[in-house]
C-alpha cells in the first residue's frame, strides 16, 4: 500500500490536487508493473525556490520516499507520477537487495528506475518529458560510446568518489550512470518484455544472470587506459 504524507505548505495549496491524480496513476501503474508487496509511505515536502528549481526525490530505505516540491514550481500530474514510478521501484527492489556493491549494481537499478518512468508515460499515453527525452536521446547517440568507456570499471567498488562522478556530476548534462543504465535496462527490456515487471524482487546478481551484457571489442586505439568520466 501507499501512504501519502502531505506537509501543510502542500496540503493548502493547488498543488494537493496534482499530487493526489499523480498518486492514482502511479498507484495504477505499479499494480501492474512494480507490484510492491508492502507499505511505503509518500511524504510530499516543500523546498524553497533558493534550494532547486526543480522537483527533486529521494528514497529513505525501503519505506518511505520524500518528495521535494519548490514553492516556485507546480508540477505535471504524470511528470510527478512518472518520478514517484522511479522511486517505488528502488523501494520495491531494496527489499532484496539494500546496499550496492560494484558500479554495475547501481548502473543497473538507477536504468531500470528511469526506464520505469519512460514506461508510465508510455503507458499514460503520454510524451516523454524533458528528463526522459534527455536520457532517450543520450543513451540511443553515445549509450553505446558511453558503456564502452565505462566498461573496464562495472565491476570496480562503488565508492564515494565513483558515485559521485557517476550519479551527482552534472557538469556535462545527465550523469553518465543514468544514460549508461538506461542503455542496458531498455536493451534487456526489449529482449525479455517481462523483465520489467520482475526485475524488482530480483536479485543483483539474478539480474546479472538474466542481462547479458554487451562485451566491447577493444583496439589499441580504443582501449580505455584511465578513468575519463
Amino acid at each position: 500500500m501507499i501512504y501519502p504524507c502531505f506537509a501543510p505548505a502542500i496540503a493548502e495549496s493547488p498543488n494537493h490536487e496534482i499530487c493526489m491524480e499523480a498518486l492514482r496513476t502511479t498507484e495504477a501503474y505499479q499494480a501492474e508493473f512494480i507490484k510492491l508487496r508492502h507499505d511505503v509511505k509518500i511524504y510530499f515536502d516543500r523546498s524553497s525556490a533558493s534550494r532547486n528549481y526543480a522537483i527533486g526525490a529521494e528514497s529513505v530505505g525501503a519505506n518511505n520516499i520524500v518528495i521535494h516540491i519548490p514553492s516556485n514550481v507546480q508540477p505535471i500530474a504524470t511528470s510527478l507520477a512518472s518520478l514517484l514510478a522511479h522511486e517505488l521501484f528502488h523501494a520495491k527492489h531494496r527489499c532484496v537487495n539494500n546496499a550496492f556493491g560494484s558500479a554495475l549494481d547501481k548502473i543497473l537499478e538507477e536504468g531500470l528506475a528511469v526506464y520505469h518512468q519512460y514506461n508510465l508515460l508510455s503507458w499514460s499515453h503520454e510524451e516523454p518529458d524533458a528528463y526522459i527525452s534527455g536520457i532517450i536521446a543520450a543513451s540511443d547517440e553515445q549509450g553505446a560510446a558511453f558503456y564502452r568507456e565505462l566498461y573496464p570499471h562495472l565491476n570496480d567498488h562503488l565508492n564515494s568518489q565513483l558515485d559521485h562522478d557517476l550519479f551527482y556530476d552534472r557538469s556535462h548534462g545527465t550523469p553518465l550512470g543514468y544514460i549508461v543504465g538506461f542503455y542496458l535496462a531498455d536493451r534487456a527490456i526489449k529482449a525479455n518484455p517481462q523483465f520489467l515487471a520482475q526485475a524488482g524482487s530480483m536479485s543483483f546478481d539474478e539480474w546479472k544472470k538474466t542481462i547479458v551484457l554487451p562485451v566491447p571489442r577493444f583496439t589499441s586505439a580504443t582501449m580505455p587506459r584511465h578513468r575519463a568520466f
